[in-house]
């Protein structure tokens, strides 16, 4: 026993005549598992029900002093698996108890002993039996593992703090193992890793090693967790923002409703001038002064002086168009029809008709009609308008 509690490989597995390690073989019956990898030094379960694997487990009970070697299947897909189709490392457990499941399956209890490799294989069974030779953990330079040990042990502790789905409880008692080999073996089995992962873990005999895989799926659980805490953060805040926004709206309609404000015309207004297709620049100052509106009461001075500019800009033939007539003479009967007199204006109108009807791009004048009131000028549009064929708006 060396002073960081390892056992010497002498003291592991005994040494024979000739001095070198005699390794424990025996032979065993075998289950093989989908989906699951065993690791030594961890008490665990796994369900049985192929015919194969419960032959095995009777026969280890009755037989082999309850011992029996599992070891994880290369493709779980397998339904009915040869030899060849099970990794040929895995473990050596003691089974503890069966429990009985519905239908013909059970539910194994072993502890796991050791880490063992297959080197023989054994035909015509009713299960799998196989000769296997104990694995035994290669220390190697001793200062240097328990260095590897107590940084690995160092960030497993910050983990298992940080985590939220994780049982401190078990990581805890993990942490208080004193050997290098049990504690790489415990923690893994326990972690999240993928299975092929752990079986990769299972393999490696040196001690060092196997805590720096370990310690690199560790880094790769920390990472994917700080990613899913990213994801969990934005989706929280998005969904956050949607009810806070949902909240502060149903306030504001009960706040209106209370005022008794018109909400609805509000909306029936927003509507109006989406759908009046005004130039850009029109429809941006008219959402402006729509949401300006919005918070004001409607016993505001400034509310009716809103809503009067709104409605003026509705009324606004902004995307509506018309064909002039360009029929000289009928707009000169129409003139002479309406209105009695006024000769030098009739003819400025109709000099403005003509030149619009003989250049329809050039840009014309607008004509301004100056007078007091009741001297025809609102009538002299309106005729021109008519000889025209336009509809008359007034602005």
């Amino acid at each position: 026993m060396d002073n960081f509690g390892y056992k010497d490989n002498a003291d592991i597995s005994g040494v024979d005549a000739a001095g070198k390690l005699a390794l424990e073989v025996q032979t065993l019956p075998m289950v093989a598992l989908r989906g699951k990898v065993i690791l030594p030094n961890v008490f665990t379960a796994f369900d049985v029900g192929r015919v194969k694997s419960l032959n095995a487990v009777n026969t280890s009970i009755e037989s082999y002093d309850s011992l029996v070697f599992v070891a994880a299947q290369k493709d779980g897909r397998t339904e009915n698996p040869e030899i060849g189709d099970v990794c040929p490392i895995g473990t050596v457990c003691r089974i503890r108890h069966i429990n009985r499941m519905p239908g013909d399956n059970i539910r194994v209890n072993v502890d796991a002993l050791y880490c063992a490799e297959i080197t023989e294989t054994a035909d015509g069974e009713d299960y799998f039996k196989v000769t296997v030779r104990e694995r035994v953990p290669d220390f190697g330079n001793i200062l240097e593992t328990e260095a590897y040990f107590r940084f690995v042990k160092d960030e497993l502790s910050k983990y298992v703090e940080t985590a939220p789905r994780i049982n401190r409880e078990v990581f805890n008692s993990i942490l208080s193992l004193d050997n290098a080999d049990e504690f790489a073996n415990s923690a893994t089995y326990n972690m999240n890793f993928r299975e092929g992962d752990k079986q990769r873990v299972l393999e490696i005999p040196s001690v060092k090693d196997k805590l720096y895989v370990f310690y690199t799926y560790l880094v790769n659980e920390i990472e994917i967790g700080k990613t899913e805490k990213e994801i969990a953060d934005k989706v929280r805040k998005s969904v956050e923002k949607g009810q806070r926004e949902y909240y502060l709206r149903e306030q504001l309609k009960a706040i209106h409703s209370e005022l008794g404000d018109d909400e609805d015309e509000r909306t029936e207004l927003e509507r109006k001038i989406k759908d009046k297709k005004m130039p850009k620049e029109v429809e941006e100052k008219a959402m402006k002064e729509l949401f300006r509106m919005g918070k004001m009461s409607p016993s505001s001075p400034d509310y009716t002086v809103l809503s009067t500019y709104l409605d003026w800009l509705l009324e606004l033939p902004f995307a509506e168009t018309s064909e002039d007539n360009g029929d000289i003479k009928d707009a000169e009967r129409i003139l002479e029809e309406d209105h009695y007199g006024l000769k030098a204006i009739k003819e400025r109108i109709l000099e403005f008709l003509a030149v619009r009807i003989l250049n329809h791009k050039g840009d014309s004048p607008v004509l301004c009609l100056v007078g007091p009131p009741g001297t025809g000028k609102t009538s002299i549009a309106k005729s021109v308008a008519r000889a025209l064929d336009k509809q008359y708006v007034r602005i």
